[in-house]
């Protein structure tokens, strides 16, 4: 039992891990916009894009009316809003990380937008809170404290597993951040955007797995009961994309009994190699449960891996595992953490947070024995308030929940911090910002994937 919350720990910091200040160039007036660096004056003097889709038809119609809708925390003066961060403290026992200051980090970022002019005059008015990754339980606590007791416009920041729906379905309080899923899209009445992996990313890894040639021999699906989505829809794009597997399986396991687990992976194995599978597309937030059936036996098919978070956990096991597992493995994700340090936009944001004294060093000049990272928090307040201002600078003066979601959904490329590619945001699913899709293949000598693509 021990063992798998180390690995649920693991699974759940890597995504916080991977988790500027920017400020949108252009209200809603049928255009697109894109986003400059933190310290701008906030003047509206970038060229916005056209309104047009790839196939030229207008998307909008420029002329409609803008939606209303409530705007809690909005003054004429200020917004309010919730940032969220991953509390390390109740996870000391388990594994000893310091991703930095996170409240510090914020507050240097929403300092620098208000002294630059706010968004539309308004200043930002943050409530801040740590959340710990040990359960939902905490998690809810605050969700209820930021819509009922502080009366937040949104809610900033770190979000896992199923806690955005508290906001989002029974608070009915905007979101930036979490990762999205068609189920939890589907429960959703108050706006959300997010600036993390989501499963559409994981459906377009197939994609690309496809398009590099990676499913060209006799391949196999395996998913997780936790995914059923996932897994169906992996199986409705494969086919899309004119591929078929030899076989596939969802594993119905108990999440919390590692034994039956094994036992059923097991099972899938035999399957699989009795099919001539000689790749295994591992969907979602499978890896784990894979590795824990696979490596005690002796097939070692390659693995495709669409979600980068889950398939570290496997690495950052402390209990050890048999990494031959990986021999070849690839995996899909967003951009590489260790290059996104030294992205132009992501080197503003950084520059107003060492302005304010915080010390942000590259990740690649830390000592690999190390578990502090001050790079993470502040990568999270980069991109999670980028997106935030964004979207609030385009939704115009008249602030509230019907022009936010509609300048999200025609908010068009934006320059996130971090990514040298524009992540492109409208209507679900692409909600997500539509983010490039990179491979990785691990490399045994340094124990780690290394971005190909």
């Amino acid at each position: 039992m021990r063992r798998l919350l180390i690995l649920f720990m693991a699974a759940v910091l890597v995504a916080a891990a991977c988790s500027d200040d920017g400020e949108g160039v252009s209200e809603i007036d049928g255009t697109t916009s894109t986003t400059s660096g933190p310290s701008d004056d906030g003047d509206d003097d970038d060229t916005a894009d056209d309104d047009t889709g790839d196939d030229g038809e207008t998307d909008e119609d420029p002329t409609e009316p803008i939606p209303t809708g409530p705007s809690p925390g909005v003054t004429d003066d200020t917004i309010k809003i919730g940032i969220t961060y991953v509390d390390l403290e109740p996870v000391r026992d388990f594994v000893d990380l310091d991703h930095g200051d996170y409240e510090a980090t914020y507050m240097a970022v929403i300092e620098d937008i208000n002294a630059n002019g706010g968004i539309h005059g308004r200043m930002i008015e943050p409530v801040l809170a740590g959340v710990s990754p040990l359960g939902a339980a905490e998690a809810d606590e605050t969700c209820v404290r930021m819509a009922q007791d502080e009366g937040v416009f949104a809610v900033i920041g770190f979000h896992f597993a199923d806690t955005p729906l508290c906001y989002l379905e029974i608070e009915q309080v905007a979101v930036i951040g979490g990762e999205m899923n068609a189920d939890r899209l589907s429960r959703s009445t108050a706006p959300w955007f997010s600036f993390e992996q989501s499963s559409d990313l994981d459906l377009d890894a197939l994609a690309t797995f496809s398009e590099e040639g990676l499913l060209d021999g006799p391949f196999a699906v395996y998913g997780t009961i936790n995914e059923p989505g996932l897994y169906d829809s992996a199986l409705a794009r494969l086919d899309e994309l004119g591929h078929t597997p030899v076989a596939d399986a969802l594993l119905d396991a108990d999440p919390s009994d590692v034994n039956d687990q094994i036992a059923k992976v097991r099972l899938i194995v035999e399957n699989f190699s009795t099919a001539g599978a000689e790749t295994v597309i591992v969907a979602g937030s499978g890896p784990v449960s894979w590795a824990n059936g696979v490596e005690e036996t002796d097939y070692r098919p390659r693995m495709l891996m669409t979600n980068a978070g889950n398939a570290e956990a496997i690495i950052s096991d402390a209990g050890g595992r048999d990494l031959s597992i990986l021999d070849d493995a690839i995996l899909a994700g967003l951009y590489s953490q260790d290059l996104q340090f030294q992205e132009p936009v992501m080197q503003e944001c950084i520059a107003v947070v060492e302005a304010a004294g915080i010390e942000v060093p590259d990740p690649a000049t830390l000592p690999d024995t190390t578990e502090t990272n001050p790079f993470v928090a502040t990568r999270a307040a980069c991109q999670a308030m980028a997106l935030f201002v964004a979207i609030a600078d385009a939704a115009g003066p008249d602030l509230n929940y019907g022009s936010f979601r509609y300048a999200g959904e025609y908010l068009g490329e934006l320059a996130m911090p971090g990514h040298p590619e524009p992540w492109t945001y409208g209507a679900p699913p692409s909600a997500d910002g539509d983010p490039t899709v990179y491979l990785y293949e691990f490399d045994p000598a340094s124990t780690s994937f290394v971005q190909i693509s």
